[in-house]
């Protein structure tokens, strides 16, 4: 837990992790947060750090209530004000994030890093569509790895259709095709953790999310692209009555938010933070709670 060092009780947000198997946050976020007057709470993600528990069995409710619990947590300090807890999350966060918002009382706003507003399975098309073409693919062999890419992922759940699948993955590795990945063995592919959350959509629970929301995505993000992403937010918003919430396109910007050229595997323009970022998120935050 960060603390700041103006008087209390504080605002305070539950920071929560991408996809990646990563300990708390440290450096320049928990800083900023800090600075500004808001405590920020962060934690080991399970089966890391000194996090127990199993990651590649947990689901997104599991997740989401890891983060609810540190939401519960900083409502019952003395020194954090409970009506304004709320949370900032990234990447696979986004699809958490909305499940705390709407089952955890209270929670006074809810701040996206690049979250996207699809199915996880949607989501791994848009990747391939949108990054396959800086690696020199033709939209044909881009077609056929979407179909591909369709047809690993119903294997990871039917016998069937990984005979399907590795049939294809053979007939595509004769023609010498570039873009195929090799599907493995069933019994590894069945078991990835991918097929618990591929088909959850967040549409419907987003509809339900009443607190205020800033989404922030980057121009050149490959992984969660605005297009495609940011109508369904907004629609899912709108469709559930949400009047507060800031839709932000930072230009140039990554997957991380680093200024880039393509968004994929290159190095940033400038290894910073895109502008627009926090001085966006400071400016929406000191409108909702006692930001400072």
């Amino acid at each position: 837990m960060t603390r700041p060092l103006t008087r209390k009780p504080h605002p305070a947000v539950v920071l929560i992790h991408g996809s990646d198997p990563n300990t708390r946050f440290s450096g320049t976020l928990p800083r900023f947060f800090a600075l500004h007057g808001i405590a920020v709470l962060s934690y080991d993600k399970r089966g890391s750090g000194a996090s127990t528990g199993d990651l590649k069995q947990a689901t997104f409710d599991d997740l989401a209530g890891d983060a609810s619990s540190g939401v519960r947590y900083l409502q019952s300090r003395q020194d954090i004000n409970s009506k304004q807890v709320g949370l900032w999350a990234i990447s696979q966060g986004g699809w958490i994030a909305p499940l705390v918002a709407t089952r955890t009382p209270n929670v006074a706003f809810m701040i996206l890093h690049a979250a996207s507003a699809v199915t996880p399975k949607m989501q791994a098309r848009m990747e391939l569509e949108n990054s396959f073409p800086h690696y020199g693919y033709s939209p044909d062999e881009i077609r056929e790895a979407t179909v591909y890419q369709t047809l690993y992922f119903d294997a990871m759940r039917s016998d069937e259709a990984y005979e399907k699948l590795q049939a294809a993955y053979e007939q595509a590795k004769a023609r010498g095709a570039k873009w195929v990945w090799s599907p493995g063995t069933k019994e590894k592919l069945q078991q990835q953790w991918f097929h618990l959350i591929m088909d959850f959509d967040p549409a419907p629970t987003l509809e339900k999310v009443k607190s205020p929301v800033l989404a922030f995505f980057g121009e050149k993000d490959v992984l969660v692209p605005p297009d495609g992403n940011v109508a369904v937010l907004k629609q899912a918003l709108k469709n559930g009555g949400n009047k507060d919430y800031t839709i932000k396109i930072l230009p140039r910007a990554n997957h991380r938010f680093e200024e880039t050229m393509t968004g994929v595997n290159d190095f940033p323009i400038v290894k910073r933070t895109a502008p627009g970022y926090y001085d966006v998120m400071f400016a929406w935050l000191k409108n909702r709670v006692n930001a400072r």
